[in-house]
């Protein structure tokens, strides 16, 4: 039995007379069955086509842009938890999260105990995805309790996604003031950018037994000073998190050290569509140039370890992905990666002291600032080095081949050496005997007589 309300992206893809709908989730078996689900709802319209994307990010809270426009989609789906990552595409997307119910008296009288001994002023509330569909309802209970609450809230698409820009958030979402209002129910006041890093400030995580390890991370990385207590729902177990952030940034403090030793870097390109990627790969290459530090870049899907220990060169690599992917890595990955604020920290651009980021955006804003002047940071010599020529063949193609493989350090210890560019090509220059002496015209030209 589907546990999703799927009934909203049915009205937009008849409202909008979709026609290619890709599904996505980081469970297949799920997608599948959203995917016959829609089919059966769609079948007497025959020019609407269903398409479930198989996961080939190991990242897999993240909306699989290059997959879904091989079946040019013109509608996404994303099933499950989605890491708020914001992403840089045309196409609208609806993200339609787990639903898990709970007992409202039950977490009423679990958050009333927590709250009425500690000391705060504002309150602010994340949630797991799959509280999404309750979160009126959890608003008015907490606006019964505390005078102030906050919501970082999640998103149903990607239009208000868009909206947001690179304003200050938590873990992703956009924080706004929830209020009662003439009704009785709990409504939006307005939008704001919440500095979180008082003691005045109490976060409250509401999650569900075995759910979002990233997301309770990143919001310790990303605050600091605030008291921070994490629920769950259907146990009411009541961590307190109080310093979290702190261990955490101990803990993860040596990548920094390793990036300031390291003098051969990898940029991981993980998640191909998050926000401002491209630019913040571009500006780290230039630092590290401009650090004496070789750095070399990867395009990699699956992440194994087998992948990076294949270039036993490289020092430490940095990995490009949204923040959940990133810290909920294996110690046998996690080990080989730093994270771009890491990396940024190592290279005198952030402050130690600045509270971990993970938006790309605002690490392109740091960049610009330190560097005054956001240019590339490429002299002109260093464009023409870069330059791409084209090779014309021939003994020219059969050079320019064989001294890349012979000054490509460690190609011989990796297991796979690279394609062979001169297959089924003659490497033997043929020499063909050619006239001699003065040349008195052409066959062409016109003789006069």
């Amino acid at each position: 039995m589907l546990n999703y309300n799927l009934d909203p992206v049915i009205e937009k893809i008849r409202a909008n007379k979709y026609v290619n709908v890709a599904i996505q989730s980081s469970d297949v078996k799920e997608s599948a069955d959203v995917c016959t689900y829609l089919q059966e709802k769609f079948s007497t319209t025959p020019n609407t086509n269903f398409y479930v994307i198989g996961d080939v990010l190991i990242g897999s809270c993240c909306t699989d842009i290059i997959a879904s426009r091989r079946c040019n989609a013109d509608y996404i789906i994303y099933l499950g938890e989605f890491c708020q990552s914001s992403i840089e595409v045309t196409v609208p997307i609806s993200y339609v999260y787990n639903i898990v119910e709970f007992d409202s008296d039950f977490l009423s009288n679990k958050v009333e105990t927590l709250l009425k001994d500690l000391d705060y002023t504002k309150l602010l509330l994340v949630y797991n995805a799959a509280l999404h569909h309750r979160l009126p309802e959890i608003c008015k209970t907490l606006l019964k309790l505390a005078t102030h609450i906050y919501v970082a809230q999640c998103f149903d698409d990607n239009a208000r996604h868009d909206a947001i820009g690179s304003r200050k958030q938590l873990a992703g979402r956009p924080v706004y003031k929830y209020i009662i209002d003439d009704s009785s129910c709990a409504t939006i006041l307005g939008e704001y950018e919440l500095e979180t890093n008082t003691n005045d400030i109490l976060i409250l995580f509401l999650n569900i037994s075995g759910g979002c390890d990233g997301l309770r991370d990143t919001i310790a990385l990303e605050t600091s000073g605030c008291q921070y207590y994490e629920l769950l729902v259907d146990s009411g177990d009541v961590l307190n998190l109080d310093g979290y952030g702190d261990k955490l940034r101990i803990n993860r403090y040596k990548n920094i050290e390793k990036v300031k030793g390291a003098s051969k870097i990898g940029i991981i390109t993980l998640t191909k569509c998050l926000s401002g990627i491209n630019r913040l790969r571009s500006e780290m290459h230039n630092l590290l140039k401009k650090s004496n530090k070789k750095c070399y870049v990867f395009s990699i899907n699956h992440l194994t370890e087998a992948k990076l220990t294949n270039f036993p060169a490289i020092d430490i690599y940095c990995l490009l992905s949204c923040s959940h992917t990133a810290l909920t890595l294996p110690a046998i990955l996690s080990k080989h990666l730093v994270l771009p604020f890491e990396l940024l920290v190592a290279l005198g651009v952030i402050d130690w002291s600045v509270d971990y980021v993970f938006d790309f955006n605002i690490l392109l804003k740091f960049i610009y600032a330190h560097a005054i002047i956001p240019d590339s940071g490429e002299s002109d010599n260093d464009k023409e080095k870069s330059e791409i020529k084209k090779i014309c063949g021939g003994t020219e193609l059969s050079l320019y081949a064989k001294n890349f493989y012979d000054n490509l350090p460690h190609n011989k210890d990796r297991t796979f050496s690279g394609l062979d560019p001169l297959y089924n090509f003659d490497k033997e220059s043929k020499i063909i005997r050619g006239s001699h002496g003065t040349a008195s015209g052409y066959s062409h030209e016109y003789t006069h007589k």
